[in-house]
């Protein structure tokens, strides 16, 4: 009678571990519906759209490179996702930051901001998703914050702090100073572009994503200096 109640309990263990590790193996390869919506077929509509993003990104580097008294860029969800899909990975220095497992990158812009991409893991091909929300501090010169609302491996939600060395390193790179808090038990970053400069050289006046669009824009500080100089 022992033996078989020691069966009996190692049977449903291991049917209790087989069913949950079948269970998180569906949800760990399962693809979120808002990551499916995102594909823009391939084409000629595609194509044109990534057109019309190279040639607004160019503008805006022409713009910062010529130090423009305002510079800008307004841009669709659209004309994102078809650049990302048709153009980014193959441009010049686009995607060589990125992690050689990720791929296909997909946006998408509302009242917060979701990415997602694939993720090639030690198990297959995984969708990561993140959300986040980011606006311009208030009375700030060049203050971002950037909070960390979700973060998802196929449909099992991650702890958002997984990103927190990979956020604070890229910000390093890009020249900001980067600090961190917590907003209703979300991480925050505050991002302060040219944090070294007394004196920024630009100031960023508008960051906004909402109903499908991102806005940016600016001015050079520099041109303020050459109009005082010669009135």
């Amino acid at each position: 009678m022992r033996h078989r109640v020691i069966w009996l309990t190692i049977f449903f263990v291991t049917s209790t571990i087989v069913f949950l590790g079948g269970v998180i193996f569906v949800l760990l390869f399962q693809i979120p519906d808002i990551y499916q919506e995102l594909q823009i077929p391939e084409g000629s509509i595609r194509k044109d759209q990534s057109g019309q993003m190279i040639a607004k990104i160019t503008n805006l580097f022409n713009e910062l490179k010529n130090n423009e008294q305002k510079w800008g860029l307004r841009c669709s969800i659209d004309q994102l996702n078809s650049y990302i899909q048709e153009d980014f990975m193959q441009s010049i220095g686009s995607g060589s930051d990125l992690p050689k497992k990720v791929n296909d990158i997909r946006v998408s812009i509302g009242d917060d901001i979701y990415v997602g991409f694939r993720y090639q893991s030690f198990c297959g091909e995984v969708i990561v998703s993140i959300q986040f929300r980011v606006w311009l501090v208030a009375h700030e010169t060049n203050t971002i914050c950037l909070e960390l609302i979700q973060l998802k491996a196929g449909s099992i939600p991650l702890s958002p702090h997984l990103l927190l060395d990979f956020i604070t390193e890229s910000a390093h790179q890009a020249n900001m100073g980067i600090s961190w808090y917590r907003h209703k038990g979300n991480p925050v970053a505050l991002l302060k572009y040219q944090a070294d400069q007394l004196l920024p050289t630009m100031i960023i006046d508008c960051l906004r994503a909402e109903n499908g669009e991102l806005l940016i824009s600016g001015r050079s500080t520099e041109v303020d200096e050459v109009t005082k100089s010669n009135p």
